[in-house]
């Protein structure tokens, strides 16, 4: 399990170094990496695009290329290709750049070894805006573009999230661990927090200027009717390596 230690300095130099959502979705972006494939206990789970996912289609998961995206997966070890459609995000295991399906994996040999290095490039992209779970479809609806009220992406500033990007609704006191680039960087450190036996703790997003900074994507945990026991989150959360400090919401 990946130890997970959200320290301030931590949090600058992912805003320094992280890639923009503009380059990683660009019709020629490219990166090399581990991917694996989804096992069957996934099947007909719903996806963070809101589909319901089954391993015979052809399709896979990326922190941050669009759904709806067609991507060329290369198995760099055989040079066999396959191309996906990106409908989920992660992965979240450490060290890879993404899963597909396992009909996908098939077509590249890539059962027998689990994993493998392969190449990804992005060769059409969904120039339609990208709709979280729970938002209406709205094929007519004009692009988005960021204005005073919006957050960089489809993401109103001030409005609390869900990890996977619904509008949720967070009172009494909650405690904030971390302040990110991105909606994508947010919720993958979201995911990891959850692997380290916080699974149920509710686990918010919410973007918010910053004086100097710009915009950040901010992790809360918990939803607490008192401060003691946020507090009492909190402390559980600084014996995991996991800094944060009590806030509260009316």
């Amino acid at each position: 399990m990946t130890h997970l230690a959200l320290h301030p300095t931590c949090w600058l130099l992912l805003l320094v170094f992280a890639p923009s959502l503009a380059a990683q979705t660009a019709s020629n972006f490219k990166e090399r990496g581990i991917i694996s494939y989804y096992t069957d206990r996934f099947a007909n789970r719903k996806t963070a695009s809101g589909e319901q996912f089954d391993n015979n289609d052809l399709v896979g998961c990326h922190s941050k290329i669009p759904f709806g995206t067609k991507v060329k997966v290369t198995n760099l070890s055989n040079g066999k290709s396959v191309v996906i459609r990106i409908n989920d995000r992660g992965p979240y295991a450490y060290g890879r750049i993404m899963d597909i399906s396992k009909a996908a994996a098939k077509k590249i040999d890539l059962i027998a070894t689990g994993t493998a290095k392969a190449e990804i490039e992005v060769i059409e992209t969904n120039q339609s805006r990208e709709v979280p779970p729970g938002e209406e479809s709205a094929p007519n609806r004009p692009p988005f573009t960021s204005g005073p009220d919006t957050a960089p992406g489809s993401y109103q500033l001030n409005q609390t999230y869900s990890l996977w990007g619904t509008p949720a609704s967070v009172q009494g006191f909650t405690v904030q661990v971390g302040g990110y680039a991105s909606f994508a960087i947010a919720q993958s450190s979201g995911q990891k927090i959850k692997e380290q036996g916080l699974e149920n703790e509710k686990i918010y997003i919410r973007p918010e200027t910053h004086p100097s900074n710009g915009t950040l994507f901010k992790i809360l945990l918990g939803s607490s009717e008192t401060r003691e026991q946020a507090n009492t989150l909190k402390n559980k959360l600084a014996q995991k390596g996991i800094t944060g400090f009590v806030r509260a919401f009316e």
